[in-house]
């Protein structure tokens, strides 16, 4: 029997990229918004000098640090478990009343980064954001306790889903989404104080 684990609501693309002093001093000291520059909605363009190039047309670049995507672990997703052939759903469950099992893959801590400027760029999209394939013995019940969500703890501040487990064996990944409702956010950290520019 074939079962397909698929995730609905808001995922989130998360780039990490060491930056310069010039280009966050820039930002923060004249009070711009680094999510403008990086979506191309300034109306004056930064120089090369400034942004070393980092600019709307290298964001997805904007990578060195850290780079992953994947469903919120949190209560805006859904996890939904359907039969294949026929597709019966047999289990589903908000993240925030999941209660099988979770565990930290990597932890991305920004204290661990030597980086004193770090570019972090968030996009937003919601719909259906991730599919795994399980199969089981046509005799053998699916039991939503023995699977295991891995995710990735982001600086202690949010968690996003990187694979999952079904009684200790990975399940493929199908790589398919189909995503809408964009919308993203763009920040410099001083690594150093924890400060940020501005934000939308």
């Amino acid at each position: 029997m074939k079962y397909i684990i698929n995730f609905q609501g808001w995922c989130v693309e998360v780039l990490l990229e060491e930056c310069s002093q010039k280009m966050y001093n820039h930002f923060k000291d004249n009070g711009l918004n680094v999510t403008d520059h990086m979506c191309g909605d300034m109306e004056d363009e930064l120089s090369f000098d400034i942004t070393d190039g980092i600019c709307f047309d290298t964001k997805f670049e904007c990578d060195s640090l850290y780079h992953d995507f994947g469903p919120l672990y949190d209560g805006s997703v859904t996890m939904h478990v359907n039969r294949s052939h026929d597709d019966v759903e047999v289990y589903s469950s908000d993240l925030n009343s999941y209660n099988g099992g979770a565990e930290c893959e990597q932890e991305v801590s920004f204290l661990d980064i030597d980086s004193k400027f770090i570019l972090m760029g968030k996009i937003y999209n919601k719909g259906y954001v991730s599919e795994y394939v399980l199969e089981l013995n046509d005799d053998e019940p699916f039991d939503h306790k023995k699977l295991t969500l891995l995710y990735h703890d982001i600086d202690e501040d949010f968690q996003i889903i990187t694979g999952v487990r079904y009684n200790d064996v990975d399940l493929e990944w199908t790589g398919g989404s189909d995503t809408r409702g964009k919308s993203e956010y763009w920040t410099i950290i001083d690594n150093t104080t924890g400060e940020t520019t501005s934000t939308k």
